[in-house]
């Protein structure tokens, strides 16, 4: 991900950035649908895998966001197909509900969050 500009126009824009937001940067991981998102972060992790030292080890927490039906866990595992990193242990992380979620601040009702995982990866 370059930039978090898209997800964060309103604040960008008090600072003086455009009143439209701009979603054709090329260089964000595409999340239009699963696969394009599963391809892209998988060229993520052949990326980092391409900086590291061999047997490198990687902890990622992942989840979901309520509005896509998408199993985050089943997305996470597709991603890692194809590359060198192999998933050795996953840990149910809870949800975000557990920390302060940002965007229940402004919601009438609080919104319902998916679970999140903590996965080890080791570089083959």
């Amino acid at each position: 991900m370059c930039t978090y500009i898209t997800d964060q126009w309103l604040r960008h824009w008090f600072l003086g950035g455009a009143a439209d937001v701009d979603y054709k940067n090329d260089r964000q991981v595409l999340h239009s649908n699963p696969q394009d998102y599963i391809n892209d972060i998988r060229r993520v992790w052949n990326n980092v895998a391409d900086g590291c030292k061999p047997n490198a080890k990687m902890v990622i927490r992942f989840g979901g966001i309520s509005s896509r039906p998408d199993d985050p866990l089943d997305l996470i595992k597709k991603s890692f197909h194809g590359t060198r990193w192999r998933l050795s242990t996953i840990k149910n992380a809870g949800t975000a509900l557990e920390g302060k979620r940002q965007a229940d601040a402004f919601l009438r009702s609080r919104s319902k969050s998916v679970a999140e995982y903590d996965l080890w990866v080791s570089l083959a």
